[in-house]
């Protein structure tokens, strides 16, 4: 009992230090903690701590004259892959590295999303293909949500068929994507 005890209040404190190991077991905490040195090993618990991330995009040492592993971007289950703005180095605790790791995602999507709602502007059907699947829809929303205000604006102001054009381009972009469907893609941009 003083054992588990102690072994439970020093999981705690991993899982204080780095949240999301709050979402795995203690053994997978365990083996996680036990292959620390080896991320190639901690690789198949990274979809348990991050949802829709299937694996990191690991370089491993000496390839560029590193010295340890670095991660180099992000895979998501259906193969979308994202690279990080910034290699980021995987080496020491854990759990630090994934705090690291955490706050390079967080740094990359900003960065994604800012480009995404740049490039919205211009060729749609471009814009979806150079871009991954969940920005396209976030990017999406907030081109829709700002428009309808936009449009909304406008109704307060006297405009009162603003809304009526707006459904009318939605209409209009959504045929648009529907042709674009209808086209061989690869199952990415699918």
């Amino acid at each position: 009992e003083t054992i588990q005890k102690s072994l439970d209040a020093y999981l705690e404190t991993k899982r204080q230090l780095f949240p999301r190991f709050y979402f795995l077991s203690n053994d997978d905490l365990l083996e996680i903690l036990g292959q620390s040195r080896d991320p190639e090993q901690v690789q198949k618990h990274i979809k348990k701590c991050f949802e829709g991330i299937k694996q990191l995009q690991l370089i491993p040492p000496g390839t560029r004259g590193n010295k340890h592993f670095e991660a180099k971007g992000m895979t998501a289950p259906d193969g979308e892959a994202v690279t990080f703005e910034k290699h980021v180095h995987v080496y020491g605790a854990v759990e630090m590295w994934l705090i690291e790791i955490e706050k390079m995602m967080i740094r990359t999507m900003q960065k994604v999303v800012s480009e995404s709602m740049v490039a919205v502007r211009g060729k749609k059907e471009k814009w979806i293909k150079e871009f991954p699947g969940q920005l396209l829809i976030t990017t999406g929303m907030i081109m829709f949500t700002n428009d309808c205000t936009r449009q909304l604006g406008q109704v307060q102001n006297g405009k009162r068929n603003a809304l009526k054009q707006q459904k009318k381009k939605q209409i209009s972009y959504l045929n648009r994507l529907a042709d674009l469907v209808r086209q061989p893609l690869d199952r990415i941009v699918r």
